[in-house]
């Protein structure tokens, strides 16, 4: 069962951080270079000019740095609801003891 949620968590992240980074690259392309964004990333564009190279560039670095950052804040939420879950034993002396 842990394997199980472990391959159906990794695989919804990886589908919602990717699209969280393509709309994040398509929205910073559409703002760089208005109504392109679509065209540029189909792949039907054609060969594209250096300057719109770096362009596209730019603009997936941002796509990607936007996913990693609430893939950061993701974490950091699940860790402090990690520590706030963990309850006291209610009888100390019926406890395992710590090594």
């Amino acid at each position: 069962m842990l394997n199980t949620c472990q391959q159906v968590g990794g695989g919804l992240g990886l589908a919602v951080f990717g699209t969280l980074a393509a709309t994040a690259t398509r929205h910073r392309l559409d703002q760089v270079a208005p109504g392109s964004g679509s065209r540029l990333l189909s792949g039907t564009a054609g060969p594209m000019p250096l300057d719109l190279r770096r362009l596209v560039g730019d603009a997936l670095a941002h796509g990607y740095g936007i996913a990693y950052l609430v893939a950061s804040a993701t974490v950091v939420v699940a860790a402090v609801l990690a520590v706030l879950s963990i309850q006291e034993v209610a009888d100390p002396e019926t406890a395992v003891p710590s090594a």
